[in-house]
Formats: structure tokens, C-alpha cells, sequence
């Protein structure tokens, strides 16, 4: 949404409103307000989703994010080394042995030493892991629709009021 007229501002939520005023207040006034809303809209929308499938989905699992996260990538990709999950989670490598470690103790995955270099592992999910896959994923795309209908809504809002203002 451009903001081209006070109210284009007054329609912003308050936490953009703020977050723009400040901004705006930095040196380089070449803001773009368009990419810090749609930046700052994906960024809390990614978290919000985050918590509520953590919260709701997970935590009664035993997973925490990294994990599932880890399970999605060898779900989707197996095998993977351990560094590869690591850098994906966005965590250390220890973090990551850790998390897989326990993954393993539940019978999620299993851990494999590569034979021509054992400091090399690749986890592998078991059939438990795939079908503990199969009935999570489609929670989490529920939520990952949730997200996309949001953003197309106001991408369709933004383009629409310039166009009811040209009759």
C-alpha cells in the first residue's frame, strides 16, 4: 500500500503507523515504506504462524520448531547430513546433533555414520517420522494458506483503492 494521503496513513495499523514514524526519522530519507510494511507484514506473519503451530501442533508432540523443521527437511529430502539440517534450522551443528539425537531416541529418524568418513552422519526419517509428517503438514499448510489469503487480501485492498478513486 502506497501511502499517498493522510488517510492512507490513518488506515495503517497503529504498530505500522509507529514503525514508519520512526523510520522516517532516520537520516537517509530515501525510505521505502512499502517494502519495511510488506518486510515487517511477512516477518510477523512468519512468526505468528510459528508460535501457533508450535503452541498448538508441537509442543503436544514434543517438538519444538527446530525439530519439526529438521523432520520437514528430511521428509522432504532424505538423507541429509547433519551439517545441512543445521544450516536450514538456521542453528549450530551441536544444536542440530542434539535435537536429531532425540529425534532418534523417539524413533523419528535414524542416524547413519557415512562409512568412508565416520565424521560425516545422514539422518534418514523412519516410517514413524513419515507418518508423523503426514498428519502435521497439512496443520501447517493450513496455517501457510492462512498467511497467503491475508497478503493476497490486502494486495487486492491496496490495488483496489486507487481504482475506486479514479470514477
Amino acid at each position: 500500500m502506497a501511502i499517498r494521503s493522510i488517510d492512507d496513513y490513518k488506515r495503517l495499523p497503529e504498530a505500522e503507523r509507529q514503525l514508519l514514524e520512526v523510520l522516517s526519522g532516520l537520516p537517509d530519507s530515501s525510505l521505502d515504506e512499502e517494502a519495511v510494511l510488506l518486510t515487517t507484514s511477512l516477518y510477523t506473519a512468519s512468526r505468528k504462524m510459528v508460535q501457533l503451530l508450535e503452541q498448538q501442533q508441537l509442543v503436544p508432540q514434543g517438538l519444538s520448531w527446530t525439530a519439526f523443521s529438521m523432520l520437514y527437511d528430511c521428509w522432504i529430502s532424505s538423507p541429509r547430513e547433519t551439517w545441512v539440517l543445521a544450516e536450514s534450522a538456521g542453528v549450530s551443528k551441536a544444536t542440530a546433533s542434539t535435537v536429531i539425537k532425540r529425534l532418534a531416541q523417539e524413533n523419528l529418524c535414524q542416524i547413519q555414520r557415512d562409512p568412508s568418513d565416520r565424521r560425516r552422519t545422514r539422518v534418514e526419517l523412519t516410517e514413524a517420522g513419515k507418518q508423523l509428517m503426514r498428519e502435521l503438514y497439512p496443520v501447517f499448510h493450513e496455517q501457510e494458506k492462512t498467511v497467503c489469503r491475508t497478503t493476497q487480501q490486502r494486495r487486492a485492498a491496496a490495488i483496489e483503492q486507487p481504482a475506486a478513486k479514479v470514477n
